[in-house]
């Protein structure tokens, strides 16, 4: 039995958002990364709060000069995990972090979303993304317990403190 509400597939939210204003802009490779990751974890975690999974991806870096940089990618499969979406959304930075110009806002997009699929293969091995999934189940779990600096990632601890 399913206990959630039967819902038109155009129901759901087109998109889901994340952005980040640096209070010093910043070119500083570590910060960026590391605001990028708590960024797809805000996102993945209202994703998984709504059972749903984002099919796609935009990233929008604002500069200290007021010029914008973009760039996009497709997810296939469609997601809700964070390693995987950072693994995609780290390639994103790269690409669309072209300028030696510092950065004052970051803005992540998942668009295109979806429910998960449901039919899981009975026999299926497990695999890395079972792995990551259960740790992610986990977390969430701790985070909803005791909140969420309960459990980090090593990539979220690095310091703010230089910028480049």
């Amino acid at each position: 039995m399913d206990p959630s509400p039967v819902r038109a597939f155009n129901e759901t939210a087109s998109t889901l958002s994340a952005d980040h204003e640096f209070s010093d802009d910043t070119n500083h490779a570590g910060i960026l990364r590391k605001t990028l990751y708590l960024m797809i974890e805000q996102i993945c975690k209202r994703l998984r709060d709504r059972n749903l999974h984002g099919g796609g991806t935009k990233l929008i870096l604002s500069y200290s000069d007021g010029l914008q940089s973009l760039s996009t990618a497709k997810l296939s499969p469609s997601t809700s995990n964070d390693m995987v979406l950072f693994k995609k959304c780290a390639l994103l930075l790269d690409k669309a972090w072209t300028r030696r110009v510092r950065i004052r806002h970051m803005r992540l997009i998942c668009e295109t979303l979806c429910p998960p699929m449901v039919q899981a293969d009975l026999f299926a091995p497990e695999t890395r993304e079972t792995k990551q999934a259960a740790l992610i189940r986990a977390v969430d779990k701790i985070r909803n317990r005791f909140g969420y600096a309960a459990v980090q990632t090593g990539l979220t601890l690095t310091r703010d403190t230089t910028s480049s």
